[in-house]
């Protein structure tokens, strides 16, 4: 198994993956800050926000 992960960081495949995620979450991270803008309670999605921000980009 260690010599398959080996392969896959080699190659290059985790990295990209990795990117692929990040893009990703950047992008859904756009949208739900767009969804929110027009939240009638602006305390409670920013703190919407922060949290899912965390997870996405994997800090909680």
């Amino acid at each position: 198994m260690s010599a398959l992960l080996g392969w896959l960081k080699e190659s290059g495949a985790v990295a990209y993956a990795q990117q692929v995620a990040d893009d990703h979450a950047g992008r859904g991270l756009a949208l739900l800050t767009q969804a929110l803008v027009a939240a009638p309670q602006q305390q409670a999605a920013a703190q919407i926000l922060a949290l899912v921000s965390g997870l996405a980009r994997r800090e909680a």
